[in-house]
């Protein structure tokens, strides 16, 4: 909510979710090590621009689709916006 330009108050009711995917392989992983790992994801969020966010859900209201259905590989990392934590 917060991220938004203008901020959504607190009255707000309502949700939106978009994904953001940072790739690596086992490799990769292990020649660069978490934090590396954790920078990539660092990156990931931090494209989610307020403009970005705001034409995501424009045009998900135009072609609404079910969540992306992942692999048996995947890290799932989630936040809310209550916190400013990830």
């Amino acid at each position: 909510r917060h991220r938004l330009n203008p901020a959504l108050g607190e009255e707000c009711f309502g949700n939106l979710s978009s994904a953001g995917i940072a790739k690596t392989t086992v490799r990769e992983l292990l020649d660069h090590g978490l934090g590396w790992a954790a920078m990539l994801i660092n990156t990931t969020v931090s494209s989610h621009t307020s403009e970005k966010v705001k034409a995501f859900a424009r045009n998900w209201v135009k072609n609404v689709k079910t969540p992306l259905v992942f692999g048996r590989n995947t890290l799932v990392v989630t936040s809310s916006h209550r916190f400013d934590v990830y």
